[in-house]
């Protein structure tokens, strides 16, 4: 079994830590000012992980 390709599951994770972030702020009921940089966080921390295991 080979399992799921490494960028399929770099996408899963990213998707999964910004829902997760909007949860917690939904939840907590906090402003968009703290959720919106979390997300951008999360979105550039995928992205280079993505770019390095990429080059692998």
């Amino acid at each position: 079994m080979a399992g799921i390709p490494t960028t399929l599951a770099i996408g899963i994770w990213t998707t999964g830590a910004c829902r997760v972030v909007a949860i917690i702020a939904y939840v907590l009921e906090l402003e968009t000012a703290f959720v919106a940089p979390l997300s951008v966080i999360g979105i550039l921390t995928g992205s280079a992980e993505w770019l390095t295991r990429r080059r692998h």
